[in-house]
């Protein structure tokens, strides 16, 4: 990968979350995915909500509000990430895999999901 290619990433990821712009209602709720989009794709080794904002620059407990209250269509992004990988992936041979692979959870005082 060139490092032409790796500079245009930024402008790509900035397109691809542009489709999912009228999922939120306001543009902080816009702005605040890109933060947690590109915190989940750093090198941050812990990806926890408090590790991502403080490398992004942003204070932590927006980026939790972000998760826990903004308002957001979820039925409508759903169904675009669903039309994305139809019209992307389409073909006969095609098949899908959903592979979760986070940390199990592990005795009484691990924070529960």
């Amino acid at each position: 990968m060139s490092l032409k290619d790796i500079a245009s990433l930024g402008k790509l990821l900035a397109q691809f979350l542009a489709l999912f712009a009228d999922c939120f209602r306001r543009s902080a709720g816009r702005n605040l995915l890109a933060v947690y989009v590109r915190g989940l794709l750093s090198d941050v080794q812990r990806k926890n909500v408090e590790a991502m904002a403080l490398a992004r620059g942003v204070a932590p407990r927006t980026l939790q509000r972000f998760l826990e209250s903004i308002a957001w269509d979820e039925e409508l992004l759903r169904d675009r990430c669903q039309q994305l990988v139809a019209r992307e992936h389409a073909d006969p041979e095609a098949i899908g895999v959903i592979d979760e692979t986070g940390t199990a959870k592990s005795g009484r005082h691990t924070a529960e999901i």
